[in-house]
């Protein structure tokens, strides 16, 4: 299943597709939001601790995209004490991860079209010339119950 996805990135590679200049953030979050304008978003969004030790404050909802229940986790980051990350976790069943990472996949691509670069395995990241990146990861562990397919949107100074 892994080679027929790295085949699907590779094909889907070669569309030609416009990419924003900027990535000002996920959804409704805006990249530079105060905490009570982080908090303002969503309602429903609780405190929860931060899994990054760049985080000061995190917040955590759940709804659904592209179909699927997502976790997502805005943080707020001490060096601006300003919304800085969006991290959007789709947990899943090891059963349907390659499928879902290729669902996923299918979407970002596109969405941010094909000037990505692949780092690692299962790391591919979409940089942003006027600043800000979306990295996408999928952990699929076989013997193992449970994957993740997570994708994160960051501030990131220009190139």
């Amino acid at each position: 299943m892994r080679l027929i996805f790295a085949f699907l990135m590779l094909i889907l590679s070669w569309n030609t597709h416009a990419q924003e200049e900027r990535l000002e953030g996920f959804a409704n979050y805006k990249f530079g939001m105060t905490i009570e304008q982080t908090k303002a978003v969503r309602l429903d969004a609780v405190e929860t601790p931060c899994s990054s030790k760049l985080a000061l404050k995190c917040f955590e909802f759940y709804t659904i995209i592209y179909g699927e229940k997502a976790s997502i986790r805005p943080q707020i980051y001490r060096s601006t004490e300003r919304l800085e990350a969006v991290t959007v976790t789709f947990p899943i069943e090891l059963s349907r991860c390659d499928a879902l990472a290729e669902k996923i996949a299918l979407q970002l691509l596109d969405k941010y079209g094909d000037t990505f670069t692949k780092d690692k395995q299962n790391f591919t990241h979409w940089y942003f010339s006027g600043g800000g990146s979306v990295t996408f990861t999928w952990i699929c562990i076989p013997g193992a119950e449970l994957g993740a397919v997570i994708v994160s949107y960051r501030n990131r100074e220009s190139l």
